[in-house]
Formats: C-alpha cells, sequence, structure tokens
C-alpha cells in the first residue's frame, strides 16, 4: 500500500472529527493484509497516550519487537505529545490496537532526548518488519504547539517521516479553531481534506442512503424503506454533523429498546 501524509482540517466538534476517526479506524483495520494493519492513535484527551513516557515499551509491544527490558519509574513527566479529542473512547481491541500508557523511562536518564535516541535506534527496524506485508497508520489530533513539539522532534522528524514512502500513513487532524496553526515541524506537502460543519445537497443524499443502510441492518423489522424514512427526518431536522450523529445513536437505542 502507498503511504503519505493526510492533513484533515476541521472547525471544532460541529464537524464530529471523533466520528470520524472511529470511522477511519474501522476501514483501516478490516483491510485484507498479510499481517494485521496497525493503528496508532496520539491524543492529548485519551489519558494513556497523554506523555512522552513509557513510549518505547509500548511501541515494543505494539510492534511485537523485542528491545528488552525497559525500567519505568513511578514519577510521570509532564510532556504532552497530543491533543484534541474528547471522546476517551480508544480501546484496545488487539494487539494491533496501541493503548500509551505513561511513566518515564529511568533507565534511559528520564530525558526525551535519551527516548527519542533509543527508539531512532530500534524502531525503524519494527516498522520495517510490519510495513513488508502489512501497513501502519498513525494518527496525531490536534493540539496546542507546546504540547505537540516532542512529537515532532523524537518520532516524526528522526523516524517516521524516513517511512512514508515505504507505506507508512500518517493522518494529521487540525483543529482550525486552534491558533496555532500547523506546527514548523509538520509535513507541508501532505494532501488535505475538510471535514465540513454541515451536508451539502450531495452529502445529504450519501448521508440518507448511509444512515438507512444501517438502521435497516441493525434493526430487527426495520426494513429500508422504513429506514430511508427515518434517516431523511434526522438529516432535514439537524443542523450539524455531529448533531447528526447524536441523533443517529438516540433513534438507534429507542429502537431497539421498543
Amino acid at each position: 500500500m502507498k503511504g503519505g501524509s493526510i492533513r484533515i482540517f476541521y472547525r471544532g466538534s460541529d464537524c464530529a472529527p471523533d466520528r470520524f476517526i472511529d470511522a477511519l479506524k474501522f476501514e483501516f483495520l478490516k483491510q485484507p493484509t498479510a499481517i494485521p494493519p496497525v493503528w496508532v492513535r496520539l491524543d492529548r484527551e485519551i489519558y494513556s497516550v497523554r506523555y512522552l513516557a513509557n513510549l518505547e515499551e509500548e511501541l515494543a509491544r505494539l510492534f511485537d519487537f523485542p528491545v528488552g527490558e525497559v525500567p519505568s519509574s513511578s514519577h510521570c513527566a509532564k510532556v504532552q505529545i497530543a491533543s484534541g479529542n474528547t471522546s476517551g473512547a480508544e480501546s484496545t481491541t488487539n494487539v494491533q490496537d496501541v493503548s500509551i500508557t505513561q511513566n518515564f523511562f529511568d533507565g534511559l536518564g528520564s530525558d526525551n532526548v535519551a527516548v527519542g535516541r533509543r527508539l531512532e535506534k530500534w524502531l525503524p527496524k519494527a516498522l520495517s518488519g510490519k510495513l513488508d506485508g502489512g501497513t501502519v497508520l498513525i494518527l496525531l489530533n490536534d493540539g496546542l504547539h507546546k504540547d505537540q513539539t516532542d512529537f515532532w522532534r523524537y518520532l516524526w522528524r528522526n523516524v517516521l517521516i524516513k517511512f512514508l514512502d515505504r507505506g507508512l500513513i500518517f493522518v494529521h487532524m487540525c483543529d482550525l479553531n486552534l491558533e496555532d496553526g500547523i506546527h514548523d515541524l509538520a509535513p507541508r506537502d501532505a494532501i488535505e481534506f475538510f471535514l465540513d460543519p454541515i451536508f451539502d445537497e450531495s452529502s445529504k443524499v450519501n448521508a440518507i442512503e448511509d444512515i438507512a443502510v444501517f438502521l435497516s441492518g441493525n434493526v430487527k423489522g426495520m426494513d429500508v424503506e422504513a429506514a430511508t424514512w427515518v434517516a431523511k427526518h434526522i438529516v432535514a431536522r439537524e443542523a450539524t454533523v455531529r448533531n447528526i450523529h447524536a441523533s443517529i445513536s438516540t433513534e438507534y437505542l429507542r429502537k431497539i429498546s421498543e
């Protein structure tokens, strides 16, 4: 699979970025590859990935790469690497689905330079192993520059950027409501897309079809015609993409409880 950088722009929660990420993850992980695809989400609002700590140990587990025992301490290093999401809904579904825990590496001298140097030594080999017959996607949710500098400095610049032409997919979520703009170390040649907070007429048609398929396939006794009627009502009533998602959930829960 061809790799590269993708930048997704949006303006706050009305664009439903959390739902977009969930849908992207679902589609990515179901790919028929020789080895399971690897999904990594870095997000400040998900507690387990808030700090650049114990990162080597967790990435070693994720990539199933034996780097040996990595001692860690109980103190927490307040170095934030990502921010932006509020759902906190990340879950570990298998060994390929990462949750990066906290605590720092005393064995590395408890500084980020040492962590970066050590990752630079073994992570390229681990990435090569997973990209040979599989694919890897790393998603960075948006945040303030000061919260993300360590990601760009130690992971992106020293390791990840070198694997884009080997099949690595990097997705950078950018909230235009934040005033920092794009980080100086972020890729400038990324393919760019925009999440709109409202549907245009063409998108409404697609949304109605998707909602109808979901409801008819998941609500017992609801045929496509009835599901389409409900879908049209939801899309016509709600003003934003976020509210449409909320209405779908409400309607689904109401129908299955009848």
